[in-house]
């Protein structure tokens, strides 16, 4: 497998440094495709990524590697370099993985390196910064190509055999005078169409754009909708500035995909390239506080039905069963919730079929978990013949409530425009661990008086 593959490369690259054969191992990387080097470099630890990546003596090809590295990789190997031998690398590859790179850095070297670099990349990538990171401007590439509407298609195709500039070639884009988009014509579509016909005539009028604003999310789910390896973003004046192609979109997803599990664990997704503890704990301690607060309140829920407690003692072994079950139940709603609502797979206008949805769900599965729990309760304790029925219609209870409510907070988080994956784990759990405490000690009073 290619995983094999690399992990031997990795292994071979080691022995033959350990044994003093510079030039074999450097033999071995220029082999590599940039990307899997980038990947090697990826599980060395940092000083071994720095000295690995120093053997790259061609600048294009270390430029390249670089490009591929991941944010962590690329940020140490280019914490130590100096401005003006980062912006020779960045001199080598595109203006919109310059920008990416330039991110990474803080702001007096990013300012350093800017100033250094020249024409052709500069002037492209000070365009690019000016757009959020995760906004289609941010993440498009300036290089498309773009013919005018009058030209013939025999002018358009000597047109596209001449051009060097464009990333890719996907898709040709049809633009007017002032460089409005107007149309788009796939290769295939001008490579068959007769030389004479012009752009305008054979061109597709109704075509998906995006502005330099839109989310880098709503481009991926533009992308993901209509199958489109490219996407054109224009200005608000509705003039082509650059375009998404499918690769970028695919790093928006991995990253997106990351970035939500990060914070529906409670924490950030820049714990990932941080080394220091301390930032690490001040990303995690909010919702940390958050929990211990919401847990104080669970422990006085509890403290409230103490004397019940003390007389029917059996309550208390099945308390962490019964707070446990709604705590799953939420996790597995919410994870699906929120998911569903990054991808654009559920529309949070439509919150009553979502919740009817989960209420069924809820009900189902606690029937199911009622059944067996207060089953086998009722045969293990039959000196209390009560507690089977209590802790079954508790558990019921307590999983359709939590079902319900594992959707009801990330959907109030929507509505007042916060990120939904906030609302998940952290506070979703330990707010049901309260619902699931009153339910079952208040089913027990009932039932018990």
């Amino acid at each position: 497998s290619q995983e094999q593959r690399l992990h031997l490369a990795q292994d071979s690259f080691r022995r033959l440094m350990r044994r003093g054969a510079t030039a074999h191992a450097q033999n071995l990387l220029e082999k590599l495709h940039a990307a899997d080097l980038a990947e090697i470099l990826r599980h060395m630890a940092e000083d071994e990524k720095r000295s690995t990546f120093g053997l790259i003596e061609n600048r294009v090809r270390a430029a390249q590697v670089l490009s591929e590295c991941d944010d962590q990789t690329a940020k140490e190997l280019l914490e130590p370099m100096e401005p003006k031998d980062a912006a020779a690398l960045f001199q080598e590859i595109d203006a919109d993985d310059v920008t990416d790179l330039i991110n990474l850095l803080p702001d007096e070297e990013a300012k350093a390196v800017l100033d250094i670099l020249q024409a052709p990349v500069a002037d492209p990538v000070t365009d690019l910064l000016q757009y959020g990171e995760e906004t289609a401007g941010g993440i498009m590439t300036p290089h498309c190509l773009a013919l005018h509407e009058a030209m013939t298609a025999g002018e358009a195709i000597t047109r596209v055999r001449k051009e060097s500039e464009a990333e890719t070639i996907f898709y040709i884009y049809v633009v007017d005078e002032g460089n409005h988009l107007e149309g788009v014509i796939s290769l295939r579509q001008l490579l068959l169409a007769p030389p004479e016909a012009t752009l305008k005539g054979m061109s597709r009028e109704d075509v998906y754009r995006v502005s330099t604003d839109t989310d880098q999310e709503e481009v991926a789910r533009l992308v993901e909708r209509y199958d489109l390896l490219a996407v054109p973003v224009v200005d608000p004046e509705n003039r082509l500035v650059g375009i998404v192609t499918v690769d970028d979109i695919i790093d928006v997803l991995r990253a997106e995909a990351t970035e939500d599990i990060l914070k529906m664990a409670g924490t950030h997704d820049e714990e990932i390239l941080t080394r220091s503890a301390f930032r690490v704990a001040r990303y995690r301690l909010p919702w940390l506080l958050v929990g211990l607060a919401v847990g104080m309140v669970t422990a006085q829920v509890i403290a409230r039905f103490s004397g019940l407690i003390s007389d029917q003692v059996y309550l208390a072994a099945f308390m962490p069963l019964i707070l446990g079950m709604g705590g799953i139940v939420g996790n597995q709603s919410v994870t699906v919730l929120v998911r569903g609502l990054a991808t654009g797979r559920l529309n949070p206008a439509q919150w009553i079929q979502i919740i009817w949805k989960q209420f069924q769900v809820g009900v189902l599965l606690g029937l199911a978990i009622a059944i067996l729990l207060g089953g086998v309760t009722a045969l293990l304790y039959t000196e209390t013949p009560w507690l089977g029925p209590t802790v079954g219609l508790a558990i019921l209870i307590g999983i359709v409530a939590a079902a319900v409510w594992s959707v009801l907070v990330p959907l109030a988080f929507t509505w007042l425009h916060i990120d939904p994956a906030v609302a998940t784990q952290p506070f979703v759990s330990t707010t049901i661990d309260i619902v699931s405490a009153l339910i079952y000690f208040t089913t027990a009073s009932v039932l018990l008086i």
